[in-house]
């Protein structure tokens, strides 16, 4: 797919598709792995077997990824019962220190997923 776009009857397809296996029509719903399988897919890309062993990132890359995280503005909306307050960041590496989260992927794949439901229960990110 590479240089190429799904066209809109192919999103609403895909869209549908996914739809109908959330939930309780989920083939795994109220299923858990266990202990022993999920020691078998972690050792499955441990070391060598790792997609990523022994490669490095080009420095090209890398730097698109920091471009890319410094042009991007979003706003943060801290949602509380009684009171709303916004806040923006100019960059997820500033919003991701002072909100104390894992990784910039948190606010990234928020936005990128066009999420409504806040993220923890109390923040929402947006791109401005």
């Amino acid at each position: 797919m590479s240089g190429r776009k799904h066209s809109a009857k192919t999103k609403i397809i895909m869209s549908d598709g996914r739809k109908g296996i959330t939930g309780e029509n989920h083939p795994r719903y109220g299923k858990n792995h266990t202990e022993e399988t999920k020691i078998i897919m972690s050792d499955v890309k441990k070391g060598e077997k790792n997609p990523m062993f022994g490669k490095n990132r080009s420095d090209k890359s890398i730097q698109i990824e920091v471009t890319d995280l410094r042009s991007v503005f979003f706003s943060l909306v801290k949602k509380k019962p009684a009171e709303k307050t916004l806040t923006y960041y100019d960059s997820f590496s500033e919003a991701v220190k002072a909100l104390n989260l894992p990784s910039h992927n948190v606010i990234s794949n928020y936005i990128l997923r066009n999420q409504i439901k806040p993220y923890k229960g109390r923040y929402t990110f947006k791109k401005i």
